[in-house]
């Protein structure tokens, strides 16, 4: 045979699942409420019934049993139970050494689709080790049954992605103008110092209504939400190999030593350690674990 008249087809990897940090299946209160956090691997959210509302960057939208969205990487977000609601909803969040570019920001699941993630949620827990909602570690002569188990999961996003007919064009309606505007403001200035009353005049509202839309959507004052954006930034920055001082400055902070003071007011830890790999892996790791619970 002449092997030299064969091409090799490459397919393309597009999503490339490296494992789990958390796996649970919840059943929210009435009223329930989660607070935004950020972490830097993905979440997937499916709603199994009731209606879960969901903020994604500078979005809003309200859920229905049946829909799915994802959280990005570093994305701040933040869950809640529907008016007059008790929904349930598988959640599970993971890393990727490849991902495939989101086409929407919410996604309709077929019945079977509904079924298999259900399944998914039953045959994580026979495989894996758990503390809580944490996936700890995989069982003991299950390491096959794992590696079957990825594959399976790559194979159901894919599917919902690549479904064409799975869009949830009602989940957008519940979009907030003035969330959206007040997020759009904020990140457009995040390297300057402003204070509650600069903000509100960006955002054509009163200190009050920017303090209302933000509690509203993710439980805490609109100042604290904006300094979690601009140590993100310092963050990001300081990762990239800028210095503290570079970055103080590019993030409107008159003084290196506040800026210093306010990240490790932030995160526990001067902006210093992220210059120490081994530290910030170990602490990232700790971090993601945790925070990464919906409680």
């Amino acid at each position: 045979m002449d092997n030299n008249k064969y091409k090799k087809c490459r397919v393309e990897r597009l999503l490339n699942i490296d494992g789990f940090y958390t796996f649970s299946k919840q059943k929210f209160v009435k009223d329930y409420f989660f607070r935004g956090e950020s972490h830097n691997f993905i979440e997937v959210v499916c709603v199994l019934e009731g209606r879960v509302g969901v903020t994604a960057g500078k979005n809003v939208y309200m859920l229905s049993g049946g829909q799915m969205t994802f959280h990005a990487p570093d994305e701040f977000h933040a869950i809640w139970a529907g008016e007059d609601s008790e929904p349930e909803s598988v959640i599970f969040t993971f890393s990727a050494s490849a991902f495939p570019k989101m086409r929407r920001p919410v996604y309709q699941l077929s019945v079977q689709m509904l079924s298999e993630i259900k399944e998914l949620y039953q045959t994580a827990e026979k495989i894996f080790v758990f503390d809580g909602y944490t996936v700890v570690s995989v069982k003991p002569g299950m390491e096959t049954a794992s590696a079957a188990f990825v594959k399976r999961m790559e194979y159901f996003l894919l599917t919902v992605i690549a479904d064409s007919d799975n869009d949830a064009p009602d989940a957008q309606r519940y979009c907030s103008e003035n969330y959206t505007r007040v997020m759009s403001v904020m990140e457009r200035n995040i390297d300057k110092a402003l204070s509650v009353t600069e903000l509100a005049e960006l955002c054509g509202v009163s200190v009050p209504t920017l303090e209302k839309t933000v509690y509203k959507y993710l439980r805490c004052g609109a100042m604290t939400y904006y300094n979690v954006l601009r140590m993100k930034k310092a963050s990001d920055m300081l990762s990239a190999g800028k210095s503290v001082k570079e970055t103080a400055f590019s993030l409107g902070f008159a003084n290196q030593n506040y800026f210093s003071a306010s990240f490790k007011k932030h995160y526990g830890y001067p902006p210093s350690k992220l210059k120490d790999r081994t530290f910030f892996e170990k602490k990232v790791g700790k971090e993601t674990s945790k925070d990464s619970t919906h409680k």
